[in-house]
């Protein structure tokens, strides 16, 4: 276990910046819903890694889903045209 995803070395010139830097990263690490021990101070590597593979395997699948989407339309669509060329 290690401190959350880079906190510990935050540069930034003014303490504001930090500030902001720090709440975008939270964000960031909320929204991968991980499992935070030690009364919210440690994260598992392992966590880490289970919720970065299953996001990656999400966006390759719905990546493609989208092109098979794309092919289904032209290969339709060329279909259509031809169905429309024998019709005349």
């Amino acid at each position: 276990m290690g401190t959350p995803l880079g906190f510990a070395n935050v540069v930034a010139d003014t303490p504001e910046a930090k500030r902001a830097l720090l709440r975008e990263r939270l964000r960031y690490i909320q929204q991968l819903e991980l499992p935070i021990y030690y009364n919210f101070t440690k994260y598992a590597y392992h966590d880490i890694l289970q919720k970065l593979a299953l996001k990656v395997t999400v966006l390759e699948f719905v990546k493609k889903e989208r092109e098979a989407r794309l092919v289904k339309k032209e290969k339709d669509k060329d279909e259509e045209e031809k169905n429309v060329e024998d019709i005349f």
